[in-house]
């Protein structure tokens, strides 16, 4: 059985390598490729959690908010702000937060 036809562009000096089911192997640079990709789509999505937290209005919605800011501890409150970096808090704590913002649209 031939390998399946994969299209590549690479570096001059570099081939691709086949492992015996006729993948095309990743390497290094590959990998990290994707993670990259990855970790811009997740930018991407806590900006955009973001622009939803700071478009709330209704106080209600807002206390939500930070009851599960305040379940990580990673928080901190100054005389007027409640302060958190949405970089900092674990997908499980994110995803609660889209869910949620997702619920009272």
């Amino acid at each position: 059985m031939n390998p399946p036809m994969v299209t590549i562009t690479a570096a001059a000096d570099s081939t691709p390598t086949f492992n015996a089911a006729g993948a095309v192997v990743l390497t290094a640079v590959d990998q990290s490729l994707s993670v990259a990709g990855a970790q811009v789509e997740y930018i991407d999505e806590l900006k955009e959690l973001q622009k939803r937290i700071m478009s709330i209005r209704d106080r209600g919605h807002l206390q939500q908010i930070v009851n599960v800011i305040e379940e990580t501890g990673l928080y901190q409150v100054t005389s007027t702000t409640f302060d958190f970096d949405l970089c900092t808090l674990d997908h499980v704590t994110v995803k609660k937060l889209q869910t949620f913002l997702s619920a009272t649209v």
